[in-house]
């Protein structure tokens, strides 16, 4: 998934993976948690700084069915270009 946004003049996207877990040992989880959806998201910015990511691997605790919702949120603080053009 793609979700483009505007931060003034500047734009970005964030892309967003969620896939079924092949390797849960490999991220921390035991066996049972393999084939559970695992999100990655990477943010893209025209803008120089940093570049927020988010990573989960949720487990279950039981079989069976499982319904799964996770929520995120892009936030942005106080952008002062005077600071960051001074800096460069």
């Amino acid at each position: 998934m793609e979700i483009r946004f505007d931060f003034g003049d500047d734009h970005g996207r964030v892309l967003v993976e969620v896939v079924p877990n092949a390797d849960p040992v490999a991220v921390g989880k035991s066996e049972r948690e393999l084939g559970v959806p695992v999100c990655t998201a990477s943010v893209e910015f025209s803008a120089s700084g940093f570049r927020p990511a988010l990573f989960d691997a949720p487990s279950r605790w039981r079989s069976g069915a499982v319904q799964w919702r996770a929520h995120s949120f892009l936030t942005i603080g106080p952008w002062n270009v005077d600071r960051q053009e001074s800096s460069r």
